[in-house]
């Protein structure tokens, strides 16, 4: 039999207790040691650590110019590939591809220019029906004597109308008697595509209307315009084209007596002009396409050429080449003003003309309401 010892349970405790101190304490002397050295110890990279640092830390790290990479050797230039015909789908063949489509677009554009036409003229007719049905509707409540001085007011209001555009075209017709004259040819109608005709037609309106707000106009002419052709249709269009136009002739053939051709091709320098000439401006549009064509015309009409004095006043580095209408504009001007002024206010801003003495254009420009 053994004896109870109630202090050796209490015993074995206090030897644990005091075992698991002394670890703990051990362990966090270590911890706290580790922590330290890594305080005082040097930053090193991770990739240095790891061993997977890269050519240019290595280079970072030496202080030395990194390197470039080598440079592939450069391609050599293909030429371009040569166009083959192309044949569409009804058999037609083109030139090229990119001749097919062009033909595509354009016959695209002509359905649909015909196509505006047509709703154009139904709204035209639309509206016209619509004028006489109110008409109508108003001359049924109308007695007969009401409609006699109706139809008596729109007669003395008709002859009255006749009278005063008579009036205005002999007024216009004196004072234009002492200047010069200005023809257009037309005779490039076959040379140019649609865009360009109707272009044209849009640059002879723009000059009839420049001349009818002048003061002293000038006899213009319009002429080698065929009976049929897309110009004339255009001009057609404007109220009028062309016998109530005014100081605006429509002639078959160009007048060869004292007619100067007027292309920038032309080595001669007009300085002055004179009200005794036919100057005459080449009605083409094609966008620096048609080289020497005015010159090569007026060689073939066997008539006096010329250029305006535009390097001798101006100067520009865009083309000197210049629309019908500005043309026009620059011959009217010059009566009244020199050549300088003349230019710079009718010249574009996108020309960028400036004068021979360095100055930029100064001038007002006339406000255009056409």
């Amino acid at each position: 039999a053994h004896s109870f010892n109630s202090a050796t349970p209490f015993a074995k405790i206090n030897s644990l207790s005091t075992a698991l101190l002394r670890r703990t304490t051990s362990n966090s002397s270590l911890l706290i040691g580790s922590i330290t050295n890594s305080f005082s110890s040097p930053i090193i990279p991770i990739g240095v650590a790891s061993g997977f640092m890269s050519s240019r830390d290595n280079n970072k790290q030496d202080n030395k110019v990194p390197t470039h990479r080598h440079r592939p050797p450069a391609k050599a230039k293909v030429p371009p590939p040569v166009a083959k015909p192309y044949t569409d789908a009804d058999g037609v063949v083109y030139p090229s591809k990119k001749a097919w489509k062009k033909a595509v677009k354009d016959a695209k554009y002509e359905v649909q220019k015909l196509e505006k036409r047509k709703k154009e003229k139904e709204e035209k007719g639309r509206k016209r029906e619509e004028r006489e049905r109110l008409q109508k509707k108003k001359e049924d409540g109308e007695t007969e004597e009401e409609k006699k001085m109706r139809e008596e007011r729109q007669r003395e209001a008709a002859k009255q109308r006749q009278k005063r555009i008579a009036d205005l075209k002999e007024d216009r017709r004196l004072k234009a008697d002492s200047a010069f004259k200005i023809t257009i040819d037309c005779g490039f109608e076959a040379d140019m595509v649609s865009k360009e005709r109707l272009s044209l037609a849009k640059q002879i309106i723009h000059c009839h209307a420049y001349n009818k707000r002048q003061e002293n106009p000038v006899r213009l002419d319009v002429a080698c315009l065929e009976e049929e052709c897309e110009t004339r249709d255009a001009l057609k269009k404007m109220d009028g084209f062309p016998g109530a136009w005014g100081l605006f002739g429509d002639t078959p053939a160009i007048e060869k007596e004292g007619a100067v051709y007027l292309t920038a091709d032309s080595d001669n320098v007009i300085e002055e002009l004179d009200a005794s000439k036919n100057y005459i401006i080449g009605g083409i549009v094609d966008r620096n396409r048609l080289k020497n064509f005015a010159i090569d015309r007026a060689k073939t009409l066997n008539v006096q050429h010329g250029r305006l004095p535009i390097n001798e006043h101006l100067e520009m580095t865009a083309t000197k080449v210049l629309t019908v209408n500005h043309v026009f504009e620059i011959l009217c001007r010059r009566r009244d003003v020199g050549w300088g002024d003349a230019l710079l206010n009718t010249l574009p801003e996108r020309k960028k003309a400036v004068g021979v003495d360095g100055v930029e254009e100064v001038f007002e420009k006339e406000e255009k309401k056409i």
